[in-house]
């Protein structure tokens, strides 16, 4: 995926977290230049507060339509998610859409995952399970969003996250690819 368009996905996901009250910053984690490892900026160990999104250029082992997994623990908290980038290019095919618009809108739903807990679907807005024309169209328009109940519980989270913080864990959202 181009640089720039990375860039824009993750502004748009920023924005629909900021709809929901929540504010994150995006540590971009790549090979260092020399190809040795990891920037240092990565290193170090995750805690709930410390969110890491893996854009993978290959589709779901369980599923071609899957757009993304959160690996959450059994106390249903996770701090790793990946994105199937081929299926959000097939899901903006189909709809003709712009991939960074949908990429932000499936960055945001894992992030959520990732902040909600299991099982936490929704019938209505960004954690819908299945995403189609109108979904693509309310991404597309920033209006495909969380619901109020769901940024109540994300804030609580957050809240329960930085009272670990306090013990020395980094906070941040991280996205390595």
């Amino acid at each position: 995926m181009p640089e720039n368009s990375l860039l824009k996905a993750e502004e748009v996901a920023l924005r629909v977290l900021q709809r929901a009250g929540i504010e994150g910053v995006w540590i971009n984690c790549k090979k260092a230049e020399n190809g040795s490892g990891t920037d240092a900026a990565c290193l170090g160990p995750m805690s709930p507060f410390h969110l890491s999104l893996r854009l993978l250029p290959r589709l779901s082992p369980d599923s071609n339509d899957s757009l993304g997994v959160s690996f959450l623990g059994s106390d249903g908290k996770g701090v790793y998610a990946d994105i199937f980038y081929p299926s959000v290019r097939i899901l903006c095919a189909d709809f003709d859409a712009a991939p960074s618009a949908v990429l932000g809108g499936v960055m945001a739903h894992e992030l959520g995952h990732l902040m909600l807990g299991a099982h936490t679907h929704s019938p209505i807005g960004i954690m819908r399970p299945r995403w189609q024309g109108e979904e693509v169209r309310q991404i597309g328009m920033e209006t495909l969003l969380f619901t109020p109940e769901q940024a109540r519980k994300m804030h609580a989270r957050l809240l329960t996250a930085s009272a670990d913080r306090v013990t020395g864990n980094p906070s941040g959202v991280r996205r390595g690819d």
